[in-house]
């Protein structure tokens, strides 16, 4: 079963006791409370020597306590199933990030690597987009979506390493396994198709800095990489923000970035 099925069950059983939890609880305790009326009516009778009532009030005893039992096992058995839902579908680690204090900086998750599925519907959905990469090594895993964002009105603003820079040699000597010459192309690359599917709608500033962190925001989803050695940034951990502090320092990064950049002359790559 996919990852994607599994939390559906789960959301499913999570919902059913929420829903049906109380009222299955309570029919039980009336169901037992009723029993144990009886069972103290025919002690009584038991008192005054009738058999048959005495005979009625130990098996209603006797099962009246069999069910406190079941009760009370499966309410631990219970407890310990929503537990590990709970810990399951993510609730349990909310609560460990926000003890951590991280929550309070914007951060909700850390991806081993760029959640593909996730970052292309981000793109597809949005309708302001931001870029921070030496060069977009995964463009074309979202070649496609991009289209599609700027076929519906998105806007976007993106800031590559300038392939004219000294930096384009050091970049190139960290990651070992793409040429300079390779990693120029690459950035011309990315250049030429945003302009074809962007145009007007996708403006681009060439940078000669150390970028720090790349970043791709897609409205209010904000994804951050970092520049390891031997590894694209898409390659390594991947922080997924939205608001905080975290958000607002990597947005102002950006900002600063890009008003310190240069925008793209067009007649450099006709």
């Amino acid at each position: 079963m996919t990852e994607k099925g599994r939390s559906e069950l789960d959301d499913e059983e999570r919902r059913f006791w929420e829903q049906r939890g109380p009222v299955i609880l309570f029919s039980s305790f009336i169901a037992l409370l009723c029993l144990y009326v009886v069972a103290i009516i025919g002690q009584d009778e038991a008192r005054a020597d009738n058999q048959n009532w005495q005979f009625l009030s130990s098996i209603l005893l006797s099962v009246s306590s069999a069910i406190i039992v079941v009760l009370i096992v499966d309410f631990l058995f219970l407890r310990r199933t929503m537990r590990y839902l709970r810990r399951y579908i993510g609730d349990e680690f909310a609560d460990k990030l926000k003890e951590s204090g991280l929550s309070m900086h914007g951060i909700i998750s850390v991806h081993d690597g760029m959640p593909r599925d996730k970052f292309r519907s981000y793109i597809r959905e949005s309708s302001e987009l931001l870029v921070l990469q030496t060069f977009i090594a995964n463009m074309p895993n979202i070649e496609i979506d991009l289209r599609l964002f700027f076929e519906n009105g998105g806007k976007a603003r993106v800031l590559l390493l300038d392939p004219r820079s000294d930096l384009v040699a050091i970049r190139s000597r960290e990651l070992t396994a793409v040429s300079e010459r390779k990693f120029r192309a690459e950035i011309i690359s990315n250049i030429m198709l945003l302009r074809h599917l962007g145009d007007e709608n996708c403006e681009i500033h060439l940078y000669e800095a150390s970028p720090a962190a790349s970043i791709y925001m897609a409205d209010k989803h904000l994804l951050v990489g970092h520049f390891l050695f031997k590894k694209h940034a898409v390659q390594g951990p991947i922080i997924e923000a939205r608001d905080g502090h975290y958000k607002k320092e990597m947005i102002e990064h950006f900002e600063n970035l890009w008003d310190n950049s240069t925008k793209l002359d067009n007649k450099l790559f006709e």
